[in-house]
């Protein structure tokens, strides 16, 4: 089985936490077009993104922590 590209990592830990794209876009401090073409493998994300993407993987906060964060 291949690695995972950034882009399908992001997606999957966007969708574990229930975020739509527009939702982690605003989390991440990113456009929406760039959280969107990120995740059809279209532009690569940087090494920072990656890093948080996963570290927000590890700590697993629920949706809600994100729509408070966010709004």
């Amino acid at each position: 089985m291949s690695e995972k590209t950034p882009g399908e990592r992001i997606k999957e830990v966007r969708e574990s936490l229930g975020l739509n794209q527009r939702e982690f876009a605003k989390m991440l401090g990113v456009a929406y077009t760039i959280q969107n073409r990120w995740e059809r493998n279209k532009q690569e994300p940087s090494e920072t993104i990656i890093r948080f993407v996963e570290l927000i993987a590890t700590l697993k906060p629920g949706a809600d922590w994100f729509k408070l964060y966010t709004s």
